[in-house]
């Protein structure tokens, strides 16, 4: 039974990952901090009959030594066969980049460090395709020159990547770079544990603006396409990876036949309740006007709020680039199963899990737990 420490255990991939670990058996130590009042221990939500063990670690990857007692550290030293760093900071707005950078960077390096203290077999690094930055194509060989990032969050996966490298050359340690591309929930029932990145403009727009008629302007290609991909997919293909024999490589974790990203706009949207819309300079629909029933305020309010929440995101939804996807066929060979297709009975699902979770709910305060803990 081999051993995993696992960071970014509680994010959208991390959770579902490890869950995946556990059913498969492996031994997993999950690096987890104390959050607005609770207890890392209380983060993880239990699951009984996993043939798995899972261990609950206290810390965070910004403290230098990762973990809150240093003994634990010495106790898994050449106990480990795989640090898998999944964490990561996956906001993109320039106000928050020395956040990122923390996370990103910094917290990275200290993953390393700590990867090398306990003497891993191997390290699996969750980075991202989007390290494309404006590139038109992007192959799966590691990162020669940092493209033009679009973004802080682009910028640090790319400068990620390089650190990853160096250090792992250095170290004479096997480094495998996994990069998916936009993950939303399970291909199956829509579950997953964050709501961000395709999640992030529609969860503003179900909370800000009331479901209807809109007689409002989306701004977006009409020829791009978005890569979606669903946590279950990504989590398997990951696992299989660790069955093989260590090496360096890199893998994109794409969707070969991925959507355009207006049709996944206008069909996520006709699933939350909202029509009368119109993309880009196409004409609005009358009705909508004056379905609304709203003054010219009300409606120039609803554009603004639709505008905010959609900026954020525009690189993502004006251009994407050509990702290769070959190695992850090649190593896996007759184990590997392509991602399944992103239609409309998937849109349904994912935003049908998204509204019954009411978009990510709070954790609940608690006081108690302790700085390690076992689960059955």
């Amino acid at each position: 039974m081999k051993t995993i420490f696992l960071t970014g255990a509680t994010g959208a991939l991390g959770m579902r990952l490890l869950w995946t670990l556990l059913e498969l058996g492996y031994v997993v130590y999950a690096l987890v901090r104390d959050k607005a009042g609770i207890k890392a221990v209380e983060r993880i939500p239990p699951r009984n009959n996993l043939p798995g063990k899972l261990f609950i670690l206290q810390g965070d990857i910004d403290n230098e030594n990762l973990i809150d007692d240093p003994d634990l550290a010495t106790l898994l030293r050449g106990e480990v066969d795989f640090v898998i760093h999944s964490a990561a900071s996956v906001k993109f707005d320039e106000a928050n980049r020395e956040q990122i950078y923390k996370t990103n960077l910094y917290g990275l390096i200290n993953v390393l460090n700590f990867a090398k203290k306990i003497k891993t077999k191997q390290l699996v690094h969750v980075s991202t395709v989007y390290v494309a930055g404006d590139m038109a194509f992007l192959d799966e060989s590691p990162l020669k020159l940092l493209p033009q990032a679009r973004n802080p969050y682009e910028e640090s996966k790319a400068k990620g990547e390089t650190i990853v490298e160096d250090w792992s050359i250095s170290n004479g340690i096997p480094a495998t770079i996994v990069r998916p591309s936009i993950i939303v929930g399970a291909d199956d029932t829509g579950e997953i544990s964050g709501f961000e990145g395709y999640y992030g403009f529609f969860k503003n727009t179900a909370r800000n603006v009331k479901r209807g008629y809109l007689p409002v302007r989306i701004r977006c290609s009409n020829e791009s396409t978005i890569n979606l991909v669903p946590v279950d997919w990504v989590t398997k293909i990951i696992a299989s990876l660790l069955e093989i024999e260590p090496a360096h490589r890199v893998y994109n974790l794409v969707n070969p036949v991925p959507p355009l990203v207006r049709w996944v706009i206008d069909t996520t949207l006709k699933k939350l309740g909202f029509f009368g819309y119109a993309f880009n300079d196409e004409p609005l629909i009358a009705q909508a006007v004056q379905t609304v029933g709203e003054s010219e305020k009300g409606v120039l309010r609803t554009q603004k709020i639709l505008d905010r929440g959609l900026r954020r995101y525009e690189p993502y939804v004006q251009k994407e680039a050509v990702f290769l996807f070959l190695n992850a066929e090649l190593a896996l060979k007759e184990k590997y199963i392509p991602p399944p297709i992103i239609n409309e009975e998937t849109i349904s699902r994912l935003i049908d899990f998204a509204e019954k979770s009411k978009w990510g709910s709070k954790e609940l305060k608690s006081t108690t737990g302790s700085r390690v803990h076992e689960a059955a």
